[in-house]
């Protein structure tokens, strides 16, 4: 108060009457607190199969899936949440990040795995912790009444080089993860650092990371990175190959393979499938020798023609993408795909495994000698005039290219990019589907043909030029930190999210290209243009699997269908130029549904009065109680005016001088009330005692 108060001695307090606003609160019970956030290409049930660009018929047609978000998962039994508490959990869940630790403890304890967050790279918070897509309560701006609630899911449409920018090569090179041989090399928070001699150096160059043999290993060496994803917001990584290349000039041959690969935080199975193998990160399903006997030639009656052959067996890894040569010289572009069976490319010696597991296939650049020279034919890396001393994987939308650069010429040569015309499986690189939404930049060395080649192990290695990512703190961004949508699917491992895992690397198979191609990304206008996020809120026929959403009416969406993607209630995308960050906004159409399920009281915290709380047995100074409704309304604006007022002694001997009255509105267990909005007005009467 700005002037101070007497209150005269031996007085006694009342409360005369309250004003507030109440939020309410719903009761969650276990289960009932699920939705999805998909974020892809719309679906179109109701359209002609086929007759428009970019619109899906069915789930079956896409490259993602609904992501599945649960409020106050760790809570058990049913809770009482307000509409600020719900808007909060809202927020944690879009933004959630856990580390490996922590879903290893809970797998330990016999719990299932738990995710949260949107998983797409260009979705992801700047950094752990950041409250980059928010839920807000809507508020009448003269009652403060809740009008239901706001979410805004935001991308940014950048792509950063994290190696030469911010945080620097060095930072990047301190994070490189072993991708070959986790007994050779265990460098990051996914295993820890080692102290013994290492057969490789991953350490910074200049501006760049470079990855340096020690040693000639008869066995492929290999990393990777535990960064962020690269952006699908033209972003990629660049690779300097000038040490590999300019030896292999001579007799002895310098074997290498750069490209792009998921990283995940679970091994592969052994070659014949009984166990995993602690030696190798990749995909549950996938089997080091899966489909390389073929590419080898040796399979009988199913080798491909000579020029299309590659050695494969030394590469010890999975890779999404790949730029390889072996030790011919010729230059392949390689990838592991699923949804091939045994018939179509065999695996290397053993036939019982799933016929659908992941396998290396080469990819024919040539298409048949139509793509322009000089790759209309296999091209020699060993013997071509035209000196490529670069190799650049770019990711657009869903759609990855492969450019070949010279550095003496200035020649930018495309390998490899989308041809809808073209076999999907041989004559394509694969999407980028919701599985493939971590990529990292991979490297890998097999020096052992230059061994006693007069030159140092250490004069052959691969540095990483550029490493582009959706933002500048990528660096905290890692798979060790902010899981992808396939780790969640394989580590939480339920029957459910292992199909989902397997029917997302099997679409894209079956999609006809021609009339539904891979989305892109528009450089221009600086949107995804053919995906929208979509609030799944009840079972939905389209997206699925969604059986268990049930969050329409706590949303706030009861009049509409369980897909929230059209506008209303989107609003229109709106860019922040200054910051490339774009903000996609949705609104509950109608106020939720909330109750008074607690009852309010009135404390007094600064004087001498003395109650008792029979709830929970404790000294208290609560004077009053508020009803849970006005005789008119359960929540909303509320007015309460007792008709006798209840007086309580201040048990003040003396006169009392205050210029501070310290109230506060608490539940039966005094802890304080939540469920309040806008402006409370409290009206005490102080008399003399009578």
């Amino acid at each position: 108060m700005t002037s101070t108060l007497e209150i005269p001695a031996d007085a006694q307090v009342a409360l005369q009457s309250c004003k507030i606003t109440l939020d309410g609160s719903t009761a969650l019970s276990p289960g009932r607190r699920v939705f999805y956030v998909y974020i892809g290409e719309p679906i179109d049930e109701a359209g002609v199969p086929g007759a428009l660009v970019n619109v899906r018929d069915s789930i079956d047609e896409t490259l993602s899936s609904p992501i599945r978000l649960e409020l106050f998962a760790d809570r058990p039994g049913t809770i009482d949440a307000s509409q600020e508490e719900i808007a909060a959990e809202i927020s944690r869940v879009l933004n959630f990040t856990t580390s490996k630790a922590h879903q290893d403890a809970r797998r330990n304890a016999g719990e299932l795995a738990l995710y949260g967050g949107l998983f797409h790279p260009n979705y992801l918070p700047p950094g752990p912790g950041d409250q980059f897509h928010v839920c807000d309560v809507k508020r009448d701006g003269t009652t403060g009444a809740s009008e239901g609630f706001q979410f805004t899911l935001k991308y940014t449409s950048t792509a950063v080089d994290i190696v030469s920018d911010a945080p620097s090569a060095t930072v990047v090179a301190n994070l490189a993860l072993d991708a070959c041989n986790l007994n050779m090399r265990t460098q990051t928070a996914l295993g820890g650092l080692g102290t013994t001699a290492q057969p490789y150096n991953v350490q910074a160059v200049g501006s760049n990371v470079g990855f340096i043999p020690q040693s000639y290993e008869q066995l492929s060496m290999g990393t990777t990175f535990d960064c962020g994803p690269v952006s699908l917001a033209a972003g990629g990584a660049l690779f300097e190959l000038s040490n590999v290349v300019n030896h292999a000039r001579g007799a002895k041959r310098t074997r290498f393979c750069v490209g792009l690969t998921r990283v995940s935080t679970t091994p592969c199975l052994t070659p014949r499938g009984t166990d995993f193998d602690p030696r190798n990160l990749a995909p549950r399903d996938y089997r080091r020798n899966s489909g390389k006997q073929y590419w080898r030639g040796t399979y009988p009656g199913n080798a491909p023609a000579a020029p299309l052959q590659v050695d494969l067996d030394d590469w010890q890894t999975y890779m999404d993408y790949g730029v390889c040569v072996n030790s011919d010289g010729i230059l392949r572009v390689v990838q592991v795909v699923s949804g091939l069976t045994h018939a179509e490319l065999p695996t290397r010696t053993y036939q019982n495994s799933e016929p659908n597991q992941p396998k290396w296939v080469n990819v024919d650049y040539t298409r048949g000698g139509t793509t322009a020279a000089p790759f209309d034919v296999p091209y020699d890396m060993a013997a071509n005039a035209q000196d490529y001393t670069q190799v650049g994987f770019e990711c657009d939308g869903s759609r990855v290219k492969i450019v070949m650069i010279s550095t003496s010429s200035g020649n930018q040569d495309i390998l490899m990019a989308f041809d809808a015309t073209a076999q999907p499986i041989f004559e394509n690189l694969k999407p980028i589907d919701q599985t493939a939404w971590n990529l990292q930049p991979i490297m890998m060395i097999n020096n052992f043909e230059e061994r006693n080649s007069g030159n140092a192990a250490s004069d052959y290695g691969i540095l990483l030029a550029d490493y582009m990512c959706s933002s500048l703190s990528a660096i905290d961004q890692g798979p060790s930190i902010m899981p992808s949508y396939y780790t969640y699917c394989m580590e939480r491992n339920t029957a459910k999210a292992l199909a989902e895992y397997k029917s997302l690397s099997r679409r894209w198979t079956n999609m006809p290209l021609a009339n539904l191609p891979y989305y892109e990304y528009d450089a221009v206008s600086q949107f995804f243009e053919v995906i929208r996020p979509v609030f799944i809120v009840a079972p939905s026929d389209s997206y699925v699997p969604t059986q268990d959403a049930n969050t329409r009416q706590l949303l706030g969406f009861a009049d509409m269908p369980a897909e929230i993607d059209r506008i209303p209630p989107w609003i229109a995308d709106a860019l922040d130029g200054g910051t490339n960050i774009v903000s996609q906004v949705v609104s509950s159409t109608l106020p939720p549904t909330a109750v008074s399920a607690k009852s309010i009281f009135v404390r007094l915290d600064n004087f001498n009065q003395k109650t008792m709380n029979a709830g929970n047995g404790n000294p208290s100074r609560i004077i009053a109680h508020l009803p849970r409704f006005d005789g008119q309304n359960e929540t909303g604006r509320l007015f309460f005016e007792p008709s006798t007022l209840v007086y309580l002694d201040l048990d003040n001997p003396n006169p009392l001088r205050v210029n501070q009255i310290d109230l506060s509105l608490v539940y039966a267990d005094e802890s304080l009330c939540t469920a309040l909005v806008g402006t409370t007005i409290i009206v005490l009467h102080i008399r003399k005692k009578q």
